[in-house]
Parts: structure tokens; C-alpha cells; sequence
């Protein structure tokens, strides 16, 4: 009786662990199938997020696109309300000018060095340039009174012994109450004479103008 109930007890552990080998490839497939669909899940889901961030950086390069063509649809129309303006009188800071040179550009290669100049109103000893933008900032002002004059000098010596007035035409002037970053009181500390867009009309501030 013994025997027997020993044989019965391996039998049935040993049935029993049939069966939970059986459960067991039965929870391995169970979880390979998961897996392989949490791996869908997932590979799905990064494509869409591609597939968004492809559409994002398409509409950003669009819009960029977009704002870069109305600034420089803006920026064609203040130098062409400029332009037309100053040559209809010639005359700038008080002084009557001769010629107007549009876009005047060189590039000295012995130097590497490059200059472009929206408009220069000329007289027998006196310049007028005159840097026109949609929106000017103080850096593009220190920019002119430094940088840009210098180089006209060094681009173009048959004018080296011209006494200069140097000016800013624009629509937009970046103006900050603490002045620091002050567009119009940068070209007013420097002697720069400023024509403003306001509207279909233009104004004109050069009473502290100045030659350089």
C-alpha cells in the first residue's frame, strides 16, 4: 500500500508539472505576442511623432518664409518711399546735393573687403549715405557710424577728402525707455540724421547732424 501511494504521488507531481510546463509555454507565447505588439505600438507611435515633427518644421520654414518675404516686401517699400523722396528735392540735413547713387557697391578684393550702400546723395565736396531698413535697432546704427563709413572710405577713395553726413531712413525704430537700446537716441548722440515713414508721408530729425 505504500508502494502504491508513492507511485500515485510521483505520478501526479509529475503530471503536475507537465501541466505548468504546458501553462508556462503558454504564458511565453502569451507574452511574446504583447511584446510584439507593444513593439507596433511603439514603432507606430514613433513614425507618427516623425511624421508631426516633419509637418512642424515644414509649417516653422513656411511661416519663416512667409515673415522673411513681408519684411523684405516692407524693406523694398521704406527704400522706395525713401528714395523717391529724397530725390525729388535732393536735399538732405540742410545741403542741396547734385547726384543720387542707388545701391552703390564694391568689393576690394586685395583686401577682402566688401561695401554696399543704399543711397549716396553727392555734391562737389559733400556726401550724403543714407542706410535704409523697415526696422532699425542701435546696433545697425553704430554699425553705419562705424563699421559702414569707414569702409566707404577705404571702397571708394575718390571720395576721401568729401566732408560725409551720414542718415537712417526707416518705417520702425526700436525705442526703450531706458534708452539702452534706443535706435533713434543712438543716431542722435552720433550726429546721425534719421527720416521716419509715418503713413504715405515721410519726417525728417537733422538738426544735430553732424560730418564725419
Amino acid at each position: 500500500m505504500k508502494k502504491e501511494e508513492e507511485n500515485y504521488t510521483f505520478e501526479k507531481v509529475w503530471q503536475t508539472l507537465i501541466e505548468l510546463g504546458a501553462r508556462q509555454k503558454e504564458s511565453d507565447r502569451m507574452l511574446t505576442e504583447k511584446f510584439a505588439e507593444t513593439r507596433e505600438q511603439f514603432a507606430a507611435t514613433e513614425k507618427l511623432i516623425k511624421e508631426n515633427a516633419a509637418v512642424t518644421d515644414r509649417q516653422i520654414k513656411e511661416t519663416n518664409k512667409q515673415i522673411g518675404g513681408i519684411n523684405k516686401s516692407n524693406g523694398a517699400m521704406a527704400e522706395e518711399a525713401v528714395r523717391n523722396a529724397l530725390e525729388k528735392d535732393m536735399i538732405f540735413g540742410g545741403i542741396h546735393f547734385d547726384y543720387m547713387n542707388k545701391n552703390m557697391r564694391k568689393y576690394l578684393k586685395a583686401q577682402n573687403l566688401r561695401g554696399q550702400y543704399d543711397v549716396v546723395l553727392e555734391n562737389g565736396d559733400t556726401l550724403a549715405i543714407i542706410e535704409v531698413k523697415y526696422r532699425f535697432r542701435k546696433e545697425d546704427v553704430v554699425k553705419l557710424a562705424t563699421e559702414q563709413v569707414k569702409k566707404f572710405r577705404i571702397l571708394f577713395p575718390t571720395y576721401k577728402n568729401y566732408k560725409i553726413l551720414l542718415g537712417i531712413g526707416g518705417m520702425s525704430f526700436d525705442e526703450d525707455d531706458n534708452q539702452a537700446d534706443n535706435a533713434i537716441t543712438e543716431a542722435q548722440e552720433k550726429g546721425i540724421g534719421i527720416i521716419k515713414l509715418v503713413g504715405d508721408k515721410l519726417e525728417y530729425y537733422t538738426d544735430n547732424i553732424n560730418f564725419y
